[in-house]
């Protein structure tokens, strides 16, 4: 007898869980590989839909491979690769959450910064992964967003910073996220946040467009008075012309004082700086 895969196994306990009384279409294009493959739902228009008959049939599909007819689901959330481990047959890799699931990227620009009382290590180069519940527990005067990661790993370079920008805070970094630690992680910290956010973008439309849906920013961090030089030394004006039309209209309305001072910047130079090139000024 062949084995079940895990999405077999969860698209049957799901069906299951539908409830034997109703219709469930599922318009998915496995739902055509679940019937092929298992005689299981029947065609009706361009979608499958399931009965009575179809959710018993998949409780023996599961019984007869001695797997549960209900979807197991951690206390804490999703399960992770060492509950995954313990379903017979299953790879731990299937199924379960990403390794950095919920994780965001942080470092302690200046010292201050406490994690539940106790100083939170500046580490540079380099940052800290945490999950975002941990980096919401961190006291910090000030919460730092930059844009980039090797930017953020390399902020000790960024010397102006320093230089201009603190003062006696104790200034916390937070990288703004990507494909591996999730904007909406990042967002989440910050918004439970009750102090100050401040914002190193890149300086162009987007940069500029994303700083201005952060939560509580107080400022934008650039090296203003090299900005016009540079962006005509640079010449990237595709920075600003292809980004122009998708965040014009936000920027136009946005009434942030300091983003409104970039954004008259970048309308006059009609070309951006990425953020990498503003390091070593």
């Amino acid at each position: 007898m062949s084995t079940l895969s895990y999405p077999d196994i969860v698209f049957l306990q799901r069906l299951i869980a539908s409830g034997s009384e109703t219709r469930r279409p599922f318009k998915t294009v496995s739902a055509a590989m679940y019937h092929s493959k298992y005689g299981i739902g029947y065609l009706k228009g361009k979608h499958f839909e399931y009965v009575a008959q179809d959710v018993e049939n998949a409780k023996n599909l599961l019984l007869s491979h001695n797997f549960p007819i209900t979807e197991a689901i951690q206390e804490d959330g999703p399960r992770d690769r060492a509950g995954a481990s313990l379903m017979p047959g299953i790879s731990e890799k299937s199924g379960s959450v990403h390794p950095h699931e919920g994780e965001v990227a942080v470092l302690a620009l200046t010292k201050g910064c406490l994690l539940d009382g106790t100083e939170f290590q500046v580490l540079m180069p380099g940052y800290t992964v945490m999950h975002h519940s941990e980096a919401a527990r961190i006291d910090a005067d000030i919460f730092l967003v930059v844009e980039n990661l090797e930017t953020m790993k390399q902020i000790h370079r960024y010397r102006w910073i320093v230089k201009n920008e603190i003062d006696q805070e104790s200034i916390l970094v937070i990288f703004r996220g990507d494909t591996t630690f999730r904007g909406d992680h990042v967002l989440s910290v910050l918004r439970s946040r009750v102090g100050p956010v401040w914002s190193f973008p890149d300086f162009d439309p987007a940069g500029l467009g994303h700083a201005s849906s952060i939560p509580q920013l107080q400022k934008i961090i650039l090296p203003w008075d090299a900005l016009e030089k540079m962006a005509r030394t640079l010449r990237r004006v595709d920075l600003f012309e292809d980004q122009l039309g998708q965040w014009e209209q936000t920027l136009n309305a946005c009434d942030h004082s300091d983003i409104k001072r970039a954004w008259k910047i970048l309308k006059w130079v009609r070309a951006g700086i990425n953020q990498e090139a503003m390091r070593d000024i």
